[in-house]
C-alpha cells in the first residue's frame, strides 16, 4: 500500500506527501533503487537538502546503485561535485 500510495503522490507532484509513504518503503526494501530516487527527489522539491545529499550518499556507497548516478566513467568526480552534476539535470516543476 505504501509503494502504490508514495508512486501516486509522486507523480502528482505532491513531494510532502509521497515522502512518509516512500520512506517506508524504503525501510522494508533499503535495495529498492527506484525509491531511493524518488525519496531524493521528493527531499529537493521539499527544500529538504540535506535529507536528500544523505540519501543520495547512501546511494553513492552502494555499488549496484554506480552506475545510476555516476556520468561517464572518465569524470572522477567528488561526492560533492556529483551530487552537483545530479541535481543539475532535475527537471524543474511547472509554476
Amino acid at each position: 500500500m505504501d509503494r502504490m500510495l508514495g508512486n501516486q503522490f509522486f507523480l502528482a507532484r505532491n513531494f510532502s506527501r509521497a515522502i512518509p509513504h516512500l520512506e517506508r518503503v524504503h525501510e522494508k526494501y533499503p535495495q529498492d533503487l527506484s525509491t531511493s530516487q524518488k525519496l531524493v527527489l521528493c527531499y529537493i522539491f521539499t527544500a529538504q537538502l540535506d535529507r536528500a545529499k544523505g540519501r543520495f550518499l547512501e546511494m553513492l556507497r552502494d555499488p549496484s546503485a554506480r552506475e545510476l548516478v555516476q556520468p561517464a566513467p572518465q569524470n572522477h568526480l567528488e561526492e560533492k561535485e556529483l551530487f552537483a552534476y545530479w541535481t543539475a539535470r532535475l527537471p524543474s516543476l511547472p509554476e
